[in-house]
């Protein structure tokens, strides 16, 4: 669903554009247990239509990640998500890439995260 039928780059096409993400510096800073952090806050589902793919899917690349059912090494995989993954580059080109490259991790089934949730889904019919 990602990529469509045709092969595009991003779930809406090829051109890239901030417009259609929720950006990785949606975040505040939280105090828990005397310790700060960095939180994401992510974006509601839907609030950037421009980044719909072909199939009426929103909201895959950037925001929050989430887990899958699909396995590997006997983990877990995440896809998706901007949160510390594409901080402090230099420019629009490295932080795009950036996000292509951090589409999936792996992490043992038992892992809890702020920043990982998961996409109610259907079979396609």
């Amino acid at each position: 669903a990602y990529h469509g039928s045709d092969g595009r780059t991003y779930p809406w096409g090829n051109p890239p554009g901030v417009e259609r993400i929720c950006d990785y510096q949606q975040h505040e800073w939280v105090e828990t247990d005397g310790k700060s952090r960095l939180l994401n806050l992510g974006c509601k589902v839907g609030s950037h239509p421009l980044g719909k793919g072909p199939f009426g899917h929103e909201d895959l690349l950037s925001n929050v990640a989430e887990w899958t059912s699909d396995e590997h090494e006997g983990k877990k995989v995440v896809l998706g998500g901007a949160f510390g993954s594409v901080s402090g580059v230099s420019d629009w080109r490295e932080y795009w890439e950036g996000l292509m490259k951090s589409l999936r991790e792996t992490y043992p089934p038992d892992t809890r995260m702020h920043e990982v949730g998961f996409r109610c889904a259907r079979d396609a019919r």
